[in-house]
Protein backbone atom coordinates (compact mmCIF):
# COMPACT_ATOMS: atom_id res chain seq x y z
CA UNK A 1 0.00 0.00 0.00
CA UNK A 2 2.57 2.38 0.62
CA UNK A 3 5.54 0.55 -1.35
CA UNK A 4 8.56 3.33 -1.91
CA UNK A 5 11.91 3.32 -3.42
CA UNK A 6 14.84 2.15 -1.56
CA UNK A 7 17.22 5.21 -2.17
CA UNK A 8 17.38 7.04 1.02
CA UNK A 9 18.46 10.11 -0.68
CA UNK A 10 15.22 10.52 -2.71
CA UNK A 11 12.62 9.77 0.44
CA UNK A 12 11.79 12.75 2.05
CA UNK A 13 11.62 11.74 6.31
CA UNK A 14 10.28 12.91 9.78
CA UNK A 15 12.23 12.24 12.94
CA UNK A 16 14.13 9.95 10.78
CA UNK A 17 11.69 7.86 9.40
CA UNK A 18 10.66 7.73 5.85
CA UNK A 19 7.42 9.73 5.45
CA UNK A 20 5.02 9.37 2.59
CA UNK A 21 2.99 12.21 1.41
CA UNK A 22 -1.03 11.50 1.27
CA UNK A 23 -3.54 13.63 -0.74
CA UNK A 24 -6.55 11.92 1.48
CA UNK A 25 -8.23 13.37 4.01
CA UNK A 26 -6.95 13.35 7.23
CA UNK A 27 -9.75 12.17 9.32
CA UNK A 28 -10.61 9.63 6.75
CA UNK A 29 -7.37 8.42 6.33
CA UNK A 30 -7.96 8.52 10.37
CA UNK A 31 -10.67 6.08 10.82
CA UNK A 32 -8.92 4.10 7.78
CA UNK A 33 -6.42 3.29 9.10
CA UNK A 34 -8.27 2.83 12.50
CA UNK A 35 -10.76 0.50 10.94
CA UNK A 36 -7.82 -1.30 9.19
CA UNK A 37 -6.78 -2.38 12.59
CA UNK A 38 -9.45 -3.05 14.25
CA UNK A 39 -9.08 -0.41 17.11
CA UNK A 40 -11.67 2.29 17.15
CA UNK A 41 -14.72 3.19 14.75
CA UNK A 42 -16.86 0.39 16.31
CA UNK A 43 -20.25 0.29 14.07
CA UNK A 44 -23.14 -0.14 16.31
CA UNK A 45 -25.66 -2.33 14.93
CA UNK A 46 -28.88 -0.48 13.54
CA UNK A 47 -26.64 2.94 14.21
CA UNK A 48 -28.69 5.78 11.79
CA UNK A 49 -25.26 6.93 11.35
CA UNK A 50 -23.28 3.79 10.05
CA UNK A 51 -23.43 5.13 5.89
CA UNK A 52 -21.71 8.54 7.28
CA UNK A 53 -19.01 7.58 9.33
CA UNK A 54 -18.39 4.57 6.55
CA UNK A 55 -18.18 6.60 3.59
CA UNK A 56 -14.81 8.04 3.57
CA UNK A 57 -13.51 4.60 4.98
CA UNK A 58 -15.01 2.92 1.45
CA UNK A 59 -13.73 5.38 -0.70
CA UNK A 60 -10.48 5.11 0.75
CA UNK A 61 -10.73 0.92 0.58
CA UNK A 62 -11.95 1.04 -3.04
CA UNK A 63 -8.70 3.51 -3.87
CA UNK A 64 -6.24 1.29 -2.02
CA UNK A 65 -7.73 -2.08 -2.74
CA UNK A 66 -8.47 -3.10 0.65
CA UNK A 67 -11.47 -5.59 -0.10
CA UNK A 68 -11.24 -6.70 3.48
CA UNK A 69 -12.42 -3.50 4.80
CA UNK A 70 -15.26 -2.96 1.97
CA UNK A 71 -16.73 -6.83 3.16
CA UNK A 72 -17.03 -5.87 7.06
CA UNK A 73 -18.71 -2.50 6.59
CA UNK A 74 -21.16 -4.36 4.08
CA UNK A 75 -21.98 -7.31 6.46
CA UNK A 76 -22.98 -4.58 8.95
CA UNK A 77 -24.76 -2.83 6.49
CA UNK A 78 -26.74 -5.79 5.44
CA UNK A 79 -27.27 -7.20 9.22
CA UNK A 80 -28.76 -3.42 9.91
CA UNK A 81 -31.26 -3.68 6.82
CA UNK A 82 -33.53 -6.68 5.84
CA UNK A 83 -32.11 -8.74 2.95
CA UNK A 84 -35.23 -10.98 3.04
CA UNK A 85 -39.10 -10.73 3.44
CA UNK A 86 -38.73 -12.60 6.93
CA UNK A 87 -36.37 -10.39 8.63
CA UNK A 88 -39.07 -7.09 7.22
CA UNK A 89 -40.75 -8.45 8.78
CA UNK A 90 -38.75 -8.49 12.05
CA UNK A 91 -37.51 -5.30 11.49
CA UNK A 92 -41.48 -3.34 10.75
CA UNK A 93 -42.17 -5.31 13.90
CA UNK A 94 -39.19 -4.29 15.97
CA UNK A 95 -39.78 -0.54 14.59
CA UNK A 96 -43.56 -0.97 15.74
CA UNK A 97 -42.75 -2.43 19.08
CA UNK A 98 -40.10 0.74 20.36
CA UNK A 99 -42.49 3.36 19.12
CA UNK A 100 -45.07 1.86 21.46
CA UNK A 101 -42.88 1.42 24.21
CA UNK A 102 -41.61 4.94 23.74
CA UNK A 103 -45.08 6.28 23.56
CA UNK A 104 -45.71 4.43 27.07
CA UNK A 105 -42.48 5.79 28.64
CA UNK A 106 -42.56 8.69 27.11
CA UNK A 107 -39.96 10.11 30.12
CA UNK A 108 -37.58 7.86 29.57
CA UNK A 109 -34.74 8.46 26.84
CA UNK A 110 -35.70 12.02 26.65
CA UNK A 111 -35.07 13.96 23.70
CA UNK A 112 -34.41 11.33 21.58
CA UNK A 113 -37.21 10.27 18.51
CA UNK A 114 -37.79 6.17 18.25
CA UNK A 115 -36.09 6.52 14.92
CA UNK A 116 -32.71 7.41 16.39
CA UNK A 117 -32.53 3.36 17.36
CA UNK A 118 -33.17 2.83 13.51
CA UNK A 119 -30.93 3.24 10.00
CA UNK A 120 -32.16 5.86 8.21
CA UNK A 121 -33.16 5.22 4.73
CA UNK A 122 -31.77 8.34 3.03
CA UNK A 123 -28.09 8.21 3.92
CA UNK A 124 -28.14 4.33 3.29
CA UNK A 125 -29.37 4.99 -0.35
CA UNK A 126 -26.83 6.90 -1.57
CA UNK A 127 -23.78 4.94 0.28
CA UNK A 128 -25.18 1.94 -1.40
CA UNK A 129 -25.60 4.24 -4.94
CA UNK A 130 -22.15 5.46 -4.58
CA UNK A 131 -20.72 2.17 -3.49
CA UNK A 132 -22.20 -0.43 -5.47
CA UNK A 133 -23.93 -1.98 -2.42
CA UNK A 134 -27.58 -2.82 -4.24
CA UNK A 135 -28.79 -5.93 -1.25
CA UNK A 136 -29.60 -3.18 0.89
CA UNK A 137 -31.26 -0.94 -1.60
CA UNK A 138 -34.86 -2.78 -1.55
CA UNK A 139 -35.99 -2.18 2.18
CA UNK A 140 -34.16 1.07 2.10
CA UNK A 141 -36.45 2.87 -0.46
CA UNK A 142 -39.29 1.05 0.93
CA UNK A 143 -38.24 2.55 4.42
CA UNK A 144 -38.40 6.03 2.53
CA UNK A 145 -41.86 5.26 1.63
CA UNK A 146 -42.29 5.87 5.41
CA UNK A 147 -40.81 9.38 5.41
CA UNK A 148 -42.50 13.05 6.12
CA UNK A 149 -40.69 14.38 2.62
CA UNK A 150 -41.57 17.87 4.66
CA UNK A 151 -38.94 16.52 7.60
CA UNK A 152 -35.41 16.51 7.19
CA UNK A 153 -33.45 14.35 9.62
CA UNK A 154 -30.94 16.65 10.72
CA UNK A 155 -33.06 19.97 10.68
CA UNK A 156 -35.53 18.58 12.94
CA UNK A 157 -32.84 17.99 15.63
CA UNK A 158 -31.53 21.07 15.14
CA UNK A 159 -34.84 23.06 15.81
CA UNK A 160 -36.53 20.82 18.16
CA UNK A 161 -38.70 22.40 20.83
CA UNK A 162 -39.76 20.33 23.90
CA UNK A 163 -40.16 16.81 23.63
CA UNK A 164 -39.63 14.73 20.21
CA UNK A 165 -43.02 13.34 18.86
CA UNK A 166 -43.04 9.76 18.90
CA UNK A 167 -44.47 8.76 15.87
CA UNK A 168 -41.94 10.95 13.46
CA UNK A 169 -40.71 9.69 10.14
CA UNK A 170 -38.02 12.15 8.93
CA UNK A 171 -34.97 11.45 6.35
CA UNK A 172 -32.34 12.90 5.11
CA UNK A 173 -33.48 14.07 1.54
CA UNK A 174 -31.04 16.18 0.85
CA UNK A 175 -28.66 13.06 0.29
CA UNK A 176 -30.76 12.14 -2.54
CA UNK A 177 -31.03 12.59 -6.23
CA UNK A 178 -33.20 13.12 -9.36
CA UNK A 179 -32.81 9.30 -9.68
CA UNK A 180 -33.48 8.78 -5.67
CA UNK A 181 -37.03 10.47 -5.98
CA UNK A 182 -38.15 9.23 -9.13
CA UNK A 183 -37.88 5.43 -7.63
CA UNK A 184 -39.96 6.69 -4.92
CA UNK A 185 -42.63 8.21 -6.58
CA UNK A 186 -42.67 5.29 -9.12
CA UNK A 187 -42.70 2.92 -6.41
CA UNK A 188 -44.97 4.03 -4.51
CA UNK A 189 -47.92 3.32 -7.12
CA UNK A 190 -46.40 0.28 -8.57
CA UNK A 191 -46.65 -0.75 -4.70
CA UNK A 192 -50.48 0.08 -5.24
CA UNK A 193 -50.52 -1.34 -8.49
CA UNK A 194 -49.05 -4.98 -6.62
CA UNK A 195 -52.44 -5.20 -4.42
CA UNK A 196 -53.36 -8.25 -6.41
CA UNK A 197 -50.66 -10.01 -4.33
CA UNK A 198 -52.96 -9.66 -1.52
CA UNK A 199 -56.43 -11.18 -3.72
CA UNK A 200 -54.05 -13.75 -4.68
CA UNK A 201 -54.32 -15.21 -1.02
CA UNK A 202 -57.32 -15.74 -0.59
CA UNK A 203 -57.37 -17.91 -3.57
CA UNK A 204 -57.11 -21.38 -2.02
CA UNK A 205 -60.07 -23.19 -4.52
CA UNK A 206 -60.69 -26.48 -4.00
CA UNK A 207 -57.77 -26.69 -1.00
CA UNK A 208 -59.89 -25.26 1.39
CA UNK A 209 -61.83 -28.39 3.12
CA UNK A 210 -66.03 -28.06 2.48
CA UNK A 211 -66.48 -30.48 5.69
CA UNK A 212 -68.80 -32.78 5.26
CA UNK A 213 -71.13 -30.65 3.03
CA UNK A 214 -70.94 -29.11 -0.20
CA UNK A 215 -68.85 -25.94 -0.48
CA UNK A 216 -72.08 -23.35 -0.58
CA UNK A 217 -73.62 -24.93 2.59
CA UNK A 218 -73.47 -24.76 6.71
CA UNK A 219 -73.01 -27.22 8.93
CA UNK A 220 -75.91 -28.55 11.18
CA UNK A 221 -75.72 -26.40 13.63
CA UNK A 222 -75.49 -23.42 11.17
CA UNK A 223 -71.57 -22.92 11.41
CA UNK A 224 -69.82 -21.78 8.00
CA UNK A 225 -67.24 -24.31 6.06
CA UNK A 226 -63.59 -23.43 5.64
CA UNK A 227 -64.33 -22.78 2.16
CA UNK A 228 -67.39 -20.29 3.27
CA UNK A 229 -65.68 -18.58 5.80
CA UNK A 230 -62.35 -18.03 2.82
CA UNK A 231 -64.83 -16.28 0.70
CA UNK A 232 -66.57 -14.34 3.22
CA UNK A 233 -63.12 -13.37 4.06
CA UNK A 234 -62.46 -12.03 0.86
CA UNK A 235 -65.53 -10.68 0.18
CA UNK A 236 -65.13 -8.06 3.65
CA UNK A 237 -61.73 -7.22 2.24
CA UNK A 238 -63.06 -6.51 -1.46
CA UNK A 239 -65.40 -3.96 -0.09
CA UNK A 240 -63.25 -2.36 2.37
CA UNK A 241 -60.68 -2.10 -0.33
CA UNK A 242 -60.68 1.64 0.47
CA UNK A 243 -59.73 1.47 4.04
CA UNK A 244 -56.09 2.28 5.36
CA UNK A 245 -56.07 -1.70 7.16
CA UNK A 246 -56.88 -3.19 3.81
CA UNK A 247 -55.10 -1.68 1.09
CA UNK A 248 -51.91 -0.58 3.16
CA UNK A 249 -52.76 2.99 2.03
CA UNK A 250 -52.90 5.42 5.36
CA UNK A 251 -53.78 9.15 5.29
CA UNK A 252 -50.47 10.01 3.79
CA UNK A 253 -50.57 7.88 0.44
CA UNK A 254 -47.93 5.35 1.56
CA UNK A 255 -48.69 1.87 0.61
CA UNK A 256 -47.49 -1.39 1.90
CA UNK A 257 -49.17 -4.43 0.81
CA UNK A 258 -46.49 -6.34 2.54
CA UNK A 259 -47.94 -5.28 5.79
CA UNK A 260 -51.48 -6.19 5.01
CA UNK A 261 -50.66 -9.45 4.58
CA UNK A 262 -48.98 -10.06 7.07
CA UNK A 263 -52.08 -8.56 8.93
CA UNK A 264 -54.20 -11.06 6.90
CA UNK A 265 -51.74 -13.92 8.34
CA UNK A 266 -51.92 -13.16 12.02
CA UNK A 267 -55.97 -12.81 11.98
CA UNK A 268 -56.35 -15.84 10.31
CA UNK A 269 -56.51 -17.13 13.47
CA UNK A 270 -58.85 -16.22 14.76
CA UNK A 271 -61.15 -17.20 11.67
CA UNK A 272 -62.90 -20.56 13.01
CA UNK A 273 -61.36 -23.00 10.33
CA UNK A 274 -60.04 -26.11 11.17
CA UNK A 275 -56.25 -26.58 11.72
CA UNK A 276 -55.19 -27.44 8.17
CA UNK A 277 -57.09 -24.77 6.40
CA UNK A 278 -55.77 -21.98 8.82
CA UNK A 279 -52.38 -23.36 7.94
CA UNK A 280 -52.76 -23.95 4.67
CA UNK A 281 -53.95 -19.92 4.59
CA UNK A 282 -51.28 -18.91 5.86
CA UNK A 283 -48.59 -20.82 4.26
CA UNK A 284 -50.28 -18.50 1.00
CA UNK A 285 -50.26 -15.54 2.63
CA UNK A 286 -46.25 -16.14 3.66
CA UNK A 287 -45.63 -17.08 -0.08
CA UNK A 288 -47.03 -13.79 -1.46
CA UNK A 289 -44.96 -12.29 0.74
CA UNK A 290 -41.82 -13.82 -0.40
CA UNK A 291 -43.23 -13.12 -4.10
CA UNK A 292 -43.74 -8.99 -3.44
CA UNK A 293 -40.82 -8.70 -1.47
CA UNK A 294 -38.86 -10.37 -4.56
CA UNK A 295 -40.31 -7.63 -6.62
CA UNK A 296 -39.12 -4.66 -5.07
CA UNK A 297 -35.72 -4.68 -7.26
CA UNK A 298 -38.78 -4.25 -10.46
CA UNK A 299 -41.04 -1.94 -8.23
CA UNK A 300 -37.95 0.38 -7.43
CA UNK A 301 -36.52 0.39 -10.73
CA UNK A 302 -33.90 -1.32 -9.65
CA UNK A 303 -33.82 -3.65 -12.62
CA UNK A 304 -34.89 -3.60 -15.85
CA UNK A 305 -38.57 -4.27 -16.14
CA UNK A 306 -38.30 -7.11 -18.45
CA UNK A 307 -36.20 -8.57 -16.04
Amino acid sequence: MFAMPVQRDTNETYDGLPMVQLHDDAEDLDAFIKFLYNFGIPLKRLDPDTPLRVQGILKLAAKYQVDSIRTRIVQRLEDDWPTSALSWLRFSNDERLFSEDCARYISLEDGKYPEDNFPEPAAAIRLARDFDIPSILPAAYLRLLYADPTLNWDDIRRKRDGAPARSIRSARWHLLDHVDMLRVAQGRLRLVQSLPHVHRAFLLGSQACHGDVGEDDEDEDGTPNCHQIIVRRHGEFSAARYSSFWTGVDEAGRPDPIAVLQKLRDAAADWKMCASCTELFRSKVASEIKRLWDDLPRIFGLVSSDT
